[in-house]
């Protein structure tokens, strides 16, 4: 029985065993590294591009000229800034992402990340592994001493639809909600989270308690927040990115942490990404740093890899994408 399944090439292999099941269901696929060995066996073959983002080989336009039945290009991301989006679509390739099958886990894991840095957790976890007790943590002076997340004032960076859920979120702890976006959201929205818009960024960072980041990074928000933003928070402020690490300057970051005019800061996302052993960051008591694992849940990294899939199947057989980058005009 011929195989119909098309030839797609994927730049390292899913994350998972099931993912990988999933997607050896679907396509023939080539790892990168395997093509670039044996590239005149398959570049006529190959009709999409799975883009899993843990691996991020370069595409010049010679290599994507060269597979000439090449259609649509399917990142295992809602984020693109790892892909020449003006190249791909030149060269008339479709690009599909992960948009809003990531919104639910992505605020879970932030919301975790800006409780976690409120109330010190991991200096808590160090403090009970590290010491041999005789009495309840909580009547010693020398326990880390964290601050409240009910009641106090969140400024979201980026009022997408994940910066939503975020707010969403916020509203069970009682929190009055700004928001900094390109544009307002409807006066039913923000009743809904209990939301101010703020046209200005530097307006609203006074005023807050937590700034979270989930704005998506582009030539304009590249250090959106740096030294003059961080000097006009309040030295009690933390700072939580699930973004991309080139929004913070993070030389301007480090000075504040080290130097009292910021609280803390939880990151998942950093430049570069992993930091080197010797970064500052990486040794500092008031920061958080996971391994940009926002994302990291078995079932929804399954619906991602059969929404790449889908984008991936439809760009091939020449239909519209379920979830397409919309080419600029």
């Amino acid at each position: 029985m011929a195989d119909n399944r098309p030839w797609i090439l994927a730049t390292t292999l899913p994350f998972s065993h099931e993912q990988r099941v999933i997607a050896d269901k679907a396509f023939r696929l080539v790892v990168w590294r395997d093509f670039l060995q044996n590239q005149d066996e398959y570049r006529d073959k190959i009709q999409g591009i799975l883009y899993i983002p843990s691996e991020k080989p370069p595409m010049d336009e010679e290599l994507l000229r060269s597979m000439s039945n090449l259609k649509v290009l399917a990142t295992h991301s809602t984020g693109t800034n790892h892909l020449d989006l003006p190249l791909l679509w030149k060269l008339g390739i479709k690009v599909g992402h992960a948009r809003g099958i990531l919104d639910d886990t992505c605020a879970d894991f932030v919301f975790g990340l800006l409780i976690a840095a409120a109330r010190r957790l991991p200096e808590c976890i160090a403090h009970a592994q590290g010491h041999e007790e005789t009495e309840p943590g909580w009547v010693k002076s020398n326990v880390p001493i964290g601050v409240a997340v009910s009641g106090a004032r969140l400024g979201i960076l980026g009022m997408g639809s994940i910066g939503y859920e975020v707010a969403r979120r916020a509203t069970g702890f009682k929190m009055k909600v700004l928001y900094h976006n390109r544009t307002q959201r409807s006066a039913a929205e923000e009743r809904e989270v209990n939301a101010t818009y703020c046209q200005s960024l530097e307006k609203m960072l006074p005023e807050l308690d937590y700034l979270v980041i989930t704005c998506s990074l582009n030539k304009d928000s590249k250090h959106l927040v740096g030294k003059k933003q961080l000097d006009l928070m309040k030295p009690t402020a933390i700072i939580v990115n699930g973004g991309r690490g080139l929004i913070i300057d993070q030389n301007a970051m480090v000075d504040a942490l080290r130097n009292g005019r910021l609280r803390g800061a939880a990151l998942d996302a950093t430049h570069p990404e992993p930091l080197a052993k010797d970064h500052p960051l990486l040794h500092l008591p008031n920061v958080i740093i996971t391994p940009h694992l926002s994302s990291h849940v078995g079932d929804t990294l399954n619906k991602v890899m059969q929404n790449c899939i889908d984008n991936i199947n439809a760009g091939v057989e020449g239909r519209p994408l379920p979830t397409e980058v919309e080419p600029l005009l």
